[in-house]
Parts: C-alpha cells; sequence; structure tokens
C-alpha cells in the first residue's frame, strides 16, 4: 500500500509498539501492525514534519507498506499480523506526540508520559 497521500506510518520495535497500547489504553492511538519484530503505527501524513527520536523511522510519500487483512491479529511474535486493529482503535492515526512520550519513558527515564 503506498504510503503519504492517505496515512503514513512510523516503524518502531514491535515491543516498543506494545508498550505504546498498553500505556495509552485511554488515549488516542489508531491502528498499529507488525511484521515479525518490526512494528508499524499509523499516523498522519503530515507527520513528516515530527522530529523523530533514534529508533523510530518515519515512512511516508514514496514507501509502500504490505498491510495485514482484517483477520490477521495476535498469533504470536511472528508473521504479518495487526496488533490494533483499525476498528479497535476508534481513532484514524495516532499523534505523534503520543509516541514520542512512550519512546521516551521506554528508554529509562524514569518519568510517566503526559498525554497529549
Amino acid at each position: 500500500m503506498p504510503l503519504g497521500h492517505a496515512f503514513s506510518v512510523v516503524r518502531l520495535s514491535a515491543q516498543a509498539a506494545e508498550d505504546l497500547i498498553a500505556w495509552s489504553r485511554d488515549f488516542c492511538v489508531g491502528p498499529v501492525f507488525a511484521h515479525d519484530e518490526v512494528a508499524y503505527v499509523v499516523v498522519p501524513v503530515s507527520s513528516a514534519r515530527q522530529p523523530w527520536p533514534k529508533g523510530l523511522t518515519f515512512l511516508g510519500e514514496g514507501s509502500w507498506v504490505t498491510v495485514p487483512a482484517p483477520q490477521c491479529t495476535r498469533r504470536g511474535p511472528r508473521g504479518l499480523r495487526w496488533l490494533r486493529r483499525p476498528q479497535e482503535a476508534g481513532w484514524k492515526y495516532t499523534a505523534p506526540a503520543v509516541i514520542q512520550q512512550v519512546v521516551y519513558v521506554c528508554c529509562g527515564n524514569g518519568q510517566q508520559p503526559q498525554p497529549p
């Protein structure tokens, strides 16, 4: 699927994506999918202007990703699967500030993330 038109993604480790989902139950987290140990969080196209921390890669216009079929959900740590399906998310996208907060906390600064 081509990126940069309807949405873009941020690539991160599957573990960081799991942490994002666990922490953000009450916040705006959109769809998240993974392939093996790499995950992709759906973000707005405008997120290209964000400064992304080390370990995160923004993929937008000119990039392509393979999106899992709707029925492909968490079946283990391998393969193409949804970690948070669009119909479960309730949001089209994840705000870049939410992703940055969770990554900051996961890097061990000991502070609790603040909602955006």
